[in-house]
C-alpha cells in the first residue's frame, strides 16, 4: 500500500489487467489517438 508515499488517508486499489473488471462489465481498449491526445494534454495514464 502506498498511502504514505502519496500522503493519502485511503487506501487505492488497484486491477492490474483488469481482471476484476471483466467479472463484473465489458472492459474495452481507448483508441491510441485517445491516449496520445491525453498524454499530450498533460494527463497522466497508467
Amino acid at each position: 500500500m502506498n498511502t504514505e508515499k502519496n500522503e493519502l488517508s485511503f487506501e487505492v486499489l488497484s486491477d492490474n489487467g483488469n481482471i476484476v473488471a471483466k467479472q463484473y462489465t465489458t472492459v474495452f481498449k481507448n483508441a491510441d489517438i485517445l491516449f496520445s491526445t491525453m498524454t499530450e494534454l498533460g494527463i497522466v495514464l497508467c
